[in-house]
Parts: C-alpha cells; sequence; structure tokens
C-alpha cells in the first residue's frame, strides 16, 4: 500500500507535465549539476527490531552525485544521473551491526520547472534506474552472519520538489527534497558472490521489502547554450 501510494505522488510529476502549457521557452538548454545532501532510513530501513528479518538499522547518511539534464521543451528536461550514498549500522544492545551499507544509483532523471520569471524557481523532479546496494564486514540481516554482502541489483524510484536561485544566467544554487524507494522485494542476498540460504529449508535468503529513505540534497546548477 505504501508504495503504491509514492508511486501514485511521484507519477502525479507526469499529469502536471501533459497538463500545463508553456510559454517562454529554455528549449536546447543543457544543466550539470553536481550535488550533496542528506539520506535518512525509513520504515525497515531503519527498523533495528531484532524480530524484523527485514530490519536493516540504518542511520541517516551521506550521499553525493550529479545529473546532466536537456531541456526537451520550454520548461521540461531529461538526463542521466547518479547518486552514491553511504548509511551507517545503529547500534543494537547484545547484537554486532557490522560495517556501512553503501548504495549506488544510476538512472533517467526528469524535471519540470514551474516558474521562470524570478531568480527564486519553484520545480518538480522525478528519476528511475537502476540500485546495487552493499555492505562490507557488517550484516545485511539479523540472521546473517559477518561478511560482505551484496544485493542483486534492482529498479528504484524517486521524485520530489526543489528550489534554484539563479546567481546568473549560467549559475544557480539549488535545494531539493524527497522520496527514494529502492525496490528491493525479492532481492537475493549473496555473500562473497554466492547465494546466502536459509539454514532450515537451504533455499536463498531474499529481501522482502522495498526500502525507503527520505531525500536532501544541495547543490549548483551550470547552465549551457543561455544567453547572459
Amino acid at each position: 500500500m505504501r508504495l503504491r501510494i509514492a508511486i501514485a505522488l511521484l507519477l502525479n510529476f507526469s499529469l502536471i507535465i501533459c497538463s500545463t502549457s508553456y510559454s517562454e521557452s529554455m528549449r536546447g538548454s543543457i544543466v550539470v549539476s553536481p550535488y550533496a545532501g542528506a539520506g535518512i532510513p525509513v520504515s525497515d530501513f531503519a527498523d533495528d527490531d531484532p524480530d524484523n528479518p527485514d530490519g536493516l538499522y540504518r542511520q541517516p547518511g551521506i550521499k553525493f552525485g550529479a545529473a546532466a539534464e536537456y531541456f526537451l521543451g520550454p520548461r521540461l528536461s531529461l538526463g542521466v544521473s547518479f547518486m552514491y550514498a553511504i548509511f551507517g549500522a545503529k547500534e543494537v544492545e547484545g547484537f554486532e551491526t557490522g560495517g556501512d551499507l553503501k548504495t549506488l544509483m544510476v538512472g533517467l532523471q526528469g524535471r519540470y520547472l514551474y516558474e521562470r520569471f524570478t531568480r527564486v524557481k519553484p520545480y518538480a523532479f522525478m528519476g528511475f534506474g537502476l540500485a546495487t546496494n552493499s555492505i562490507s564486514d557488517g550484516r545485511f540481516r539479523f540472521d546473517t552472519d559477518i561478511g560482505d554482502y551484496e544485493l542483486d541489483t534492482k529498479f528504484y524510484i524517486n521524485g520530489g520538489m526543489g528550489l534554484q536561485y539563479h546567481l546568473r544566467p549560467s549559475i544557480s544554487l539549488f535545494f531539493e527534497g524527497g522520496l527514494d524507494i529502492l525496490l528491493t522485494r525479492d532481492a537475493q542476498i549473496n555473500i562473497d558472490g554466492e547465494p546466502v540460504r536459509d539454514p532450515n529449508t537451504d533455499e536463498p535468503l531474499e529481501i522482502g521489502s522495498n526500502y525507503y529513505f527520505i531525500d536532501f540534497r544541495a547543490g549548483v546548477n551550470f547552465w549551457f547554450g543561455r544567453d547572459e
């Protein structure tokens, strides 16, 4: 249910694009946007209850990345993006949680600018792509041993809202907030390249949940193809 609601909110971005007419044009502009920020795990991603087999007991982490987009229309852009995030492990009494979880996300991203007549310009963004997750010298779940783990590569979706402040036509600052959804349900857990197996059934262990984190980031936009 939570996933369906989140997807519906993200798809609303597409409806806004389809239902809005354009006036002033940024068609043909290119923007490159490096950034840094923080991710706040929620739900199972942050759960430190040993009775939850899908709890990952993650604490807020740091992230950095970049996007490069091309404006297909007056306010609509499409491009590529990548993000690398590191989430530390919470301390759990009587239990060794181990190392950091590292997430790499590579995919497509679109942006829609709502207002372009002032220095401050709100926008919506949405993206999807592939994500990898790994832990060095740690645990993916409470019922596994310490080791080097990775999950099968899976899709992600994300989206949110942002504000950009133009210092000049070629440079702007931005701040974004949004939600990232790692579609990890049914992803197989591997250690040292081999699947982790349930000691009772000898079947490969799989993640039973999707993982979510709230996303905050700030950075700089470098604009090309715009008149000074």
